[in-house]
């Protein structure tokens, strides 16, 4: 049966090759079928084991097998085909299989299958793998360097390699357990090997793949093998070993550049030994005690000046060293400087075991600073982290968008030697590498000229870096106007492009800038602005690109620095100048919101206007199907800093211009909110924008699937109504039928946006000096209202947050306010008896008096009848007791007659008891005859005065609501009121509603079956003497 099975195994192996792709998957199809019988591996194992299966058959057995182990052989449940039993036997096969692995082909895939099990099981559950293992090793002390020895030894390096990768605290100690029995068997054989190479003057590649397993083995030994090396007898000594292990690497190296080519295995042992240095130095400092910290320091400084060297001068060497390996040598003299116990020494709160080897360590590393001296340290990091080679140089200066920032930054072994001067700067280090910068900047940082080699560009390159990354260290001894006389002659020499080193010089010269901007004195921003100008107006591309981050710096950091003044349109023109040549995202982007950042802060000028080209520009880069969407969402945050330009809050406001509103309507439209082609409508502007860049499909297709489209484009809408002009109106009010209909027939995730919307439009028919026909807008309005209201009723409905809420009911109130027709008051009916009867039927306290009881108010003084009948829908007495606590929570008078006079209304059609009602009322009208209650409109008018600034995620900076803040404080007054601009707002609401209310007060006091001047009489005196004053007593 198992030879059966083999043949089905083996048949559908070889058939997974076919051509005939019918036949691969009916084979793929019996295989995993046949991975969820028991036995599966054992039989796979046997084909492999069969000599006389072909050598493909036998090599697609031993992967099936790896690929199978992995996948199910710590499956549990269901999804566990692989039994406790077979397990072990399969175990046991693969000790045989290792036994014997000379004799058998494939041992790489071996290797892997014993490591996916090891993963699990060893080495509890797999005791007795490692003697098979290590008993060939250890015995290579007497017979030599065998075969079967490197074998084995290419097998541990898997095994050791997956129990380094377990983190789990009892997987860790069980390596603690085992590294040391591993370490006593292969430690003499790795001994032997290092003393076999020392004395070779060339070796064999076979060797060198040998020691690079073996040394990997030791290595990883060392670095999760032990917990504590440094408490380990022998554990100094064997990291000095393997320090000597590296130099021994070096040297022949450095004596054979020949042999170190990509991919051999002499490179592969040194940058394995190197990075291993590295990672022991981090996990084990202090057993570095016996190899000596300052003498490892001065070999991995060794190295680097060697690698520089080699990589400069681009000798056979240099061009074979891959990066990574001089970003190993970097990174081990970072880390040198990173531990505190080195630079600082022992502390009080030291371990008093590792008081002794803390000193040493410190004093170790303090000589060999002493001896190589801090700058030649400072100099050799930034020497090998800025070098570029000047073909990547040229091809930077060709495509400077490559890498906005200049030639070389952002390359991993920059970042890596940039943070290791950031690290060797730390105390107690600060002040000589400080002082060493200083003197550098002072003797180096000459004007650039035409002959200056490259060698002298790279010095300046490297101040210029250092001056970058550590302006604290330089501050203290330097002004920021020496260090701008400094740096003046690489950006003067830049602006007029005169030559390819002054570019580089004058890209690392702006960074330094950037930097140093926000403890820039203000008095300095004109000198940094003038230059960084001219630099954006320079005829090379790459000065324009490295110019906009320190610009972007100034603006944020000195905002209000005087040098801005009459710069920022400048600015704006050259930036969009350079848009017309930018291509990649990594410099759109940051170009477009500079641009953005400008037109914020050129608002309060006023004195900026977007020419038609530009427009056009913009509009194309937006329709472009190439632009990523990121871009099109900036250019829609540009276009919303162009609204801020007419913000009526501004001293200086200045209008959209009919290209700018049409081009605006372009991108809200594309967005989805009006529907297609509904630009088109808007006006001539429009088919000029839109004849240059028709909407390509795909673009129209990614702002439909988008919602954050639809929610900028809401904004860039809100932002347009703000500031929308009197001859600008019959354009906007073109497009309200469509969002409307959007609104209407469209799920809307939030509620929020489209109300502000809307709120807008309703304010624009309000607003008299936008009236150009005498309330023709507010008429036209009308028509409109069964939309709007629909949808205040769904926003009220859905009960989202607060802020939805308010807007919901703010519109709510200016319906009521422009409602002109009796059909608008019916469409308004519904919802404000919905809402009416939800407030009455609600407890005190669990809605809001300030967003809610105006609305009402309102209500009662427009449609008083629909009062009356909504008041018989709730308890009798409640809505009138409502509207007298409520007119107590206000301090304007204006609003707290309004609500008098609606509780007046409701005790009409549905009174509380008299005694009840007429106490609360007096003490109402004391509260609003208080002489030092507010004059003016509803002081809770500046809460809305937030909620309205638009100032979320969504919406972000947008022109202030001024329209709608006036609209809404209008609605505020009951209808009726009017107040002279120079009169006391309180005299005159008071006295008002008095005179207004009287009748309505003497039908009440009839029925309560009392006498006027008895009534008067339970009132307080501030009451009864208001009354008499009016002629009403």
């Amino acid at each position: 049966d198992t030879r059966k099975q083999a043949a089905v195994i083996l048949q559908a192996l070889e058939a997974n090759l076919s051509p005939q792709l019918d036949t691969r998957k009916q084979a793929a199809a019996l295989l995993t079928d046949a991975e969820k019988q028991a036995g599966f591996l054992s039989v796979l194992l046997e084909i492999y084991c069969d000599a006389g299966v072909g050598e493909v058959g036998r090599r697609l057995a031993i992967i099936q097998c790896k690929n199978v182990v992995k996948r199910l052989w710590t499956a549990r449940g269901a999804a566990a085909p692989i039994s406790p039993e077979e397990k072990e036997h399969v175990k046991g096969r693969f000790v045989q299989i290792v036994s014997n692995c000379l004799s058998l082909p494939y041992q790489e895939e071996v290797a892997l299958a014993v490591k996916s099990i090891c993963r699990a099981d060893f080495p509890g559950n797999w005791p007795g793998l490692l003697e098979v293992v290590l008993a060939p090793i250890s015995g290579m002390t007497q017979q030599g360097f065998s075969q079967q020895g490197m074998a084995m030894v290419v097998l541990l390096h898997y095994i050791l390699k997956e129990q380094s990768t377990k983190r789990l605290m009892a997987m860790k100690k069980e390596t603690h357990a085992i590294a040391p029995v591993i370490l006593d068997r292969i430690g003499a054989v790795w001994m032997a090997l290092n003393e076999h190479l020392a004395a070779q003057q060339q070796v064999e590649s076979s060797l060198w793949r040998f020691s690079r397993y073996l040394d990997g083995c030791v290595t990883i030994l060392l670095n999760v093998g032990y917990p504590h090396l440094h408490a380990v007898a022998t554990g100094s000594d064997l990291v000095a070993v393997v320090t000597q292990k590296l130099r021994s690497l070096w040297t022949y190296v450095m004596a054979n550049p020949s042999q170190v080519e990509p991919g051999s295995w002499l490179l592969k042992d040194f940058k394995s030994v190197l990075k291993a240095w590295g990672n022991l130095l981090k996990n084990h400092p202090l057993a570095f005690v016996r190899a000596d910290v300052g003498q490892c320091l001065q070999f991995a400084l060794q190295m680097s000046h060697q690698l520089l060297l080699a990589r400069t001068n681009q000798t056979p060497l240099g061009t074979s060293i891959p990066d990574h390996v001089c970003r190993h040598v970097v990174d081990f003299v970072k880390c040198v400087f990173s531990v505190k116990a080195f630079r600082q020494g022992p502390t009080e709160n030291s371990d008093p075991q590792l008081i002794e080897a803390q000193r040493t360590c410190h004093q170790q590393l303090h000589a060999a600073v002493s001896s190589l001296g801090m700058g030649p340290i400072v100099d050799n990091l930034l020497a090998i982290g800025m070098l570029t080679p000047p073909d990547q140089m040229a091809e930077w200066l060709e495509d400077p968008e490559q890498n906005p920032q200049g030639p070389g930054t952002g390359a991993p072994l920059r970042l890596a030697a940039e943070a290791c001067v950031i690290t060797i700067g730390q105390p107690p280090f600060a002040a000589p590498v400080g002082e060493h910068l200083l003197r550098r900047m002072t003797t180096e940082l000459s004007a650039p000229t035409a002959g200056d080699s490259l060698e002298v560009v790279r010095q300046k390159l490297q101040v210029l870096s250092a001056l970058a990354l550590l302006p604290e260290l330089v501050m203290p001894h330097v002004q920021h106007q020496t260090l701008l006389q400094a740096l003046e002659p690489f950006l003067v020499a830049a602006s007029t492009a005169s030559g390819q080193q002054a570019i580089l010089l004058a890209t690392q010269a702006v960074q330094v800038i950037k930097i140093w901007t926000p403890s820039m004195p203000q008095g300095l921003v004109g000198f940094c602005l003038q230059h960084l100008l001219a630099m954006m107006r320079s005829p090379a591309q790459a000065c324009r690109i490295v110019a906009i981050r320190p610009v972007q710096t100034l603006l944020e950091k000195h905002p209000e620095a005087e040098a801005w003044a009459n710069m920022y349109g400048l600015f704006i023109k050259e930036a969009i100048g350079l848009l017309k040549s930018l291509k990649s995202v990594e410099t759109l982007w940051p170009c477009l919101y500079l641009i953005e950042l400008l037109l914020k802060d050129e608002a309060d000028n006023g004195q900026y206007e977007m020419e038609a080209a530009t427009l056009q520009q913009l509009v194309a880069l937006w329709r472009d199907p190439n632009s990523d969407d990121m871009i099109r969402h900036a250019l829609l945050d540009v276009f919303k800093a162009l609204t801020l330009l007419g913000s009526l809050n501004t001293s200086k406001p200045r209008p959209l211009t009919d290209m700018a509103l049409q081009a605006c309507l372009v991108l809200i439209s594309d967005c989805g909110l009006t529907g297609e082609g509904a630009a088109a409508k808007a006006g001539n502007a429009t088919e000029q924008l839109g004849k240059t860049t028709p909407l390509a499909a795909t673009v129209q297709e990614i702002c439909a699937s988008e919602t954050t489209y639809v929610d900028d484009g809401s904004a860039l809408l809100i932002g347009v109504l703000r500031v929308v002009s009197q001859a600008q109106v019959p354009t906007v009010m073109s497009i309200l039928p469509q969002l409307l209909q959007h609104f209407s027939t469209t799920k809307l995730p939030a509620y929020d946006i489209p109300l502000d919307i809307v709120l807008e439009y309703v304010t624009i028919c309000s607003t008299p000096e936008l009236n150009a026909n005498g309330g023709e807008l507010a008429t036209q309005l009308q028509t409109y209202y069964p939309a709007m209201v629909e949808l205040c009723k769904r926003a009220l409905e859905a009960e989202e947050d607060d802020r939805s809420q308010e807007r919901a009911l703010r519109l709510l109130q200016l319906l009521l306010h422009c409602a002109l027709t009796p059909q608008s008051q019916s469409a308004i009916a519904e919802v404000t008896a919905v809402l009416f009867r939800s407030v009455m039927s609600a407890q005190e306290g669990d809605y809001s008096v300030h967003t809610v009881m105006p609305v009402l108010s309102l209500w009662a003084a427009r449609c008083p009848d629909q009062l009356r009948a909504a008041c018989g829908t709730v308890a009798p007495g409640v809505a009138p007791i409502r509207f007298l606590k409520a007119s107590r929570r206000f301090k304007q008078a204006v609003c707290q007659v309004g609500l008098l006079q609606a509780a007046l209304v409701a005790q009409s059609a549905s009174p509380a008891p008299a005694d009840e009602f007429w106490e609360l009322y007096f003490s109402s009208c004391a509260e609003t005859l208080r002489p030092d209650g507010k004059s003016g409109v509803n002081s809770s008018l500046g809460i809305l005065s937030k909620a309205f600034a638009l100032r979320s995620a969504a919406t972000g900076k947008l022109p202030r609501a001024v329209r709608l803040m006036k609209a809404l404080d209008v609605a505020s007054v009951p209808p009726g009121l009017v107040i002279p601009p120079e009169a006391n707002a309180q005299q005159v609401a008071c006295q008002w509603f008095f005179q207004g209310s009287w009748s309505l007060v003497q039908g009440l006091i009839s029925q309560s079956n009392v006498t006027v001047p008895a009534w008067l009489a339970a009132a307080p005196p501030v009451v009864q003497q208001a009354h008499r004053d009016l002629g009403l007593a």
